[in-house]
């Protein structure tokens, strides 16, 4: 009697196992990324685009940014480095990121040997207003536009601290596709404008564009 109960246990155990059918489990789609429901795509986007920094990963960084992508220096930063102008395009910042994400030591625009960064934190990241339509003043038209006010602590090699402190003006390009017969509404970053503080007197200090001009 007892044996006919463990058979009879053993069958009902397989029988609610082949119930649960490959239709009950959810894969994400090879793709892309899974959008978690609920967040806007622009919380999304931002969200990436400070994990990317933290995690020192470069192709997940460029991956967020629109073809047409340009970061607005400040005058400070190209009397700084004429080298590389007022502005920097989408390929510039390839190369940033490339050298600056690497952890090693590099030679900048001016020649002088950079040492390597080795890890960023965004000790402040908060954004504060909403996502917009940019207007006639805005550098770059037709997209949506938020500040953020930002403390970034880049730790360099020999334990020297670069901190990066002010706001920043992003810029978001939005275009709908149609993902495996799904409309998806699609943003990518197609602009920053530098507006951080540049270091004051006997306090090492670099604004957003400085930092990026060092690895350019």
């Amino acid at each position: 009697m007892k044996m006919r109960l463990i058979t009879l246990a053993l069958i009902l155990g397989t029988v609610l196992l082949c119930a649960c059918s490959d239709d009950d489990v959810v894969a994400p789609p090879d793709d892309g990324p899974v959008l978690t429901p609920g967040i806007p795509g622009e919380e999304y986007l931002m969200n990436a685009f400070r994990t990317a920094y933290e995690n020192m990963d470069s192709d997940a960084l460029t991956s967020l940014m629109h073809p047409d992508f340009v970061t607005i220096l400040q005058p400070a930063t190209t009397l700084e480095f004429p080298t590389v102008g007022p502005e920097l395009d989408f390929e510039e910042e390839l190369q940033i990121a490339e050298r600056m994400l690497s952890g090693q030591a590099v030679t900048n625009a001016n020649g002088e040997p950079i040492v390597g960064v080795t890890s960023i934190d965004f000790n402040i990241f908060e954004q504060q207003q909403t996502w917009s339509d940019t207007g006639p003043t805005d550098p770059i038209p037709n997209a949506l536009t938020a500040t953020y006010d930002v403390l970034f602590v880049f730790e360099r090699a020999g334990g020297a601290t670069l901190p990066v402190e002010g706001q920043i003006k992003f810029f978001l390009s939005e275009t709908d596709t149609v993902i495996n017969g799904v409309n998806q509404r699609i943003l990518t970053m197609i602009g920053q404008q530098d507006l951080t503080n540049s270091g004051k007197k006997g306090i090492e200090k670099a604004s957003w564009g400085s930092i990026k001009a060092l690895y350019w």
